[in-house]
């Protein structure tokens, strides 16, 4: 979200379509259809900020790790015995 903001927008796929190859980047604001206006980071485990960005800036985005173990998810809470446990794995 902080690379759209800084760069002031994001094409569409109609504009800039996906190669699947390496190239030279060919943005243009101009032509741009999706804007950020602000970004908020959350402190990791602040389960109030979230709360509060979502109520006062919404939407809010988040990551997580994937392990092999949440293709078989269906319902309920989401837990791993195999993902990590700290922020720095995620990425």
């Amino acid at each position: 979200f902080e690379y759209i903001m800084h760069n002031k927008g994001l094409m569409t796929e109609h504009y800039y379509p996906y190669k699947a190859v390496e190239g030279i980047c060919m943005y243009n604001s101009k032509l741009a259809a999706a804007f950020v206006k602000e970004v908020m980071n959350i402190t990791a485990y602040d389960e109030m900020g979230m709360v509060d960005a979502v109520g006062t800036h919404n939407p809010v985005s988040f990551a997580f790790e994937v392990t092999p173990d949440f293709m078989h998810y269906k319902q309920g809470v989401y837990a791993s015995t195999t993902c990590h446990n700290t922020t720095d794995k995620v990425n």
